[in-house]
């Protein structure tokens, strides 16, 4: 059996015409890469986030369209609700924009002072858009807190507030709402 095993062993090259298995990738072709159009998952994400982006900013005008016609505060409670989260929504989306903008940074590294300039302005103004979204967010949270203080869902709008206030970056605000 053990010179049977042998036998097979000594005779795979053979069959090949003694060059190494095809599935082994020669060195060359390893460093070129893969051929064709690459499809980058980041890329993709970013392009679907802009068109939710843009069904964003029309349901907010429609909420606000909403929000004039409204009278009974529990409905109209929700209308703000919704607002809020879709602003704060927003600046998820701006954080994750800031990201890719700091993925560009780093790859400018490379290419001299005027590209790492562009980048890092463009990180500097997508971090004031999250930061304004932020806060206009928040603003509408306050204001249901302010305008309607019997909301049935007012655990929800605090802590939707908390999480808002803790995104931004102030754990003092946050902590406040959140004991």
């Amino acid at each position: 059996m053990s010179l049977l095993l042998f036998g097979l062993l000594l005779a795979a090259p053979t069959e090949t015409g003694g060059k190494r298995s095809p599935r082994v990738v020669e060195e060359g072709q390893r460093q070129q890469g893969p051929k064709g159009p690459q499809l980058r998952f980041h890329d993709v994400r970013l392009e679907v986030a802009a068109e939710v982006g843009e069904v964003r900013k029309r349901q907010i005008a429609m909420i606000e369209e909403l929000l004039e016609l409204e009278i009974d505060s529990n409905r109209r409670g929700d209308l703000l609700f919704r607002k809020a989260e879709l602003k704060h929504e927003r600046a998820r989306f701006h954080s994750f924009l800031k990201g890719a903008a700091e993925e560009q940074l780093g790859e400018a590294q490379d290419k001299g002072a005027d590209a790492i300039a562009a980048a890092e302005e463009k990180v500097k103004n997508i971090s004031l858009d999250e930061r304004r979204a932020s806060r206009e967010a928040i603003a509408v949270y306050d204001r249901i807190l302010r305008e309607i203080p019997a909301y049935e869902r007012t655990p929800d709008v605090l802590h939707a507030l908390g999480q808002a206030w803790w995104e931004l970056g102030v754990k003092e605000g946050a902590l406040e709402i959140y004991t």
